[in-house]
């Protein structure tokens, strides 16, 4: 556990130590069954951490996000920290976009495995936002009357559909492209109506990203790519050397 959280070797004393394997004592047979182990008792301690943090009087919220991306591991530890019947005064909300995935793939199958052990399920579907959500959202972020946001916010919300996701980020690149700027004249926040019209926006997740990723700058793009071949973890200095090819 505490490679997965490092701050609890604050709160553990030192004859806590790990059990690891030396390479002679473990066979390429057993390797397969040892690491299949090491998994279990993985989930089993992230399901007693729970339960020991959780009370009646400081009960405990947890955020599974995008769970479309997950894959079986992560979800079976999902699955076995959800059933485990010693928790108590936990909330588990889970969160995942079904127009990305199949209806019958493994986040649903994950859902009705929970089910079928008798836990309550509450299934919220959300959908677009409101055209006045969305003003309200342009209104606060520019410091703005809701008045004055609202043509703005009317053409945010038809290129984006009221996708929460899509609005945040479109006005993130409309204030980049210089479609939306603070004034030192007026003292405020001044858009560009005709040109946002002009502007447009992929409905794809996928599309949109690759779309902001491809706009920044050339030597980040590079680091990107080099990083992605560099693996999950790597040391900064490999990557920093490669950059500037040393």
């Amino acid at each position: 556990l505490k490679e997965i959280i490092p701050n609890l070797r604050i709160f553990m004393e030192e004859r806590y130590t790990d059990t690891k394997y030396e390479s002679s004592e473990v066979t390429t047979k057993d390797a397969g069954s040892v690491l299949e182990v090491s998994q279990q008792c993985c989930k089993f301690l992230l399901s007693k951490l729970i339960c020991a943090i959780s009370s009646k009087s400081h009960p405990t919220v947890m955020m599974f996000e995008d769970l479309q991306w997950a894959d079986e591991n992560a979800l079976d530890t999902i699955q076995t920290i959800i059933m485990d019947k010693t928790t108590r005064y936990c909330l588990f909300l889970c969160s995942y976009r079904d127009n990305d995935s199949d209806p019958n793939d493994h986040v649903t199958a994950m859902f009705d495995r929970i089910q079928v052990q008798g836990a309550q399920l509450l299934n919220i579907r959300l959908g677009s936002s409101e055209k006045e959500a969305v003003n309200s959202l342009v209104s606060e972020t520019l410091c703005l009357p809701l008045s004055l946001c609202r043509p703005l916010s009317a053409i945010v919300h038809k290129k984006t559909g009221g996708v929460m996701l899509f609005v945040i980020n479109f006005v993130n690149s409309l204030h980049e492209e210089g479609l939306i700027e603070f004034s030192l004249s007026t003292c405020r926040w001044e858009f560009d109506l005709e040109k946002i019209k002009l502007r447009d926006i992929s409905g794809d997740i996928a599309e949109h990203l690759t779309e902001r990723i491809s706009r920044l700058p050339k030597l980040v793009l590079a680091g990107m790519k080099i990083a992605a071949c560099l693996g999950a973890t790597f040391d900064i200095t490999i990557l920093e050397r490669a950059i500037t090819g040393n």
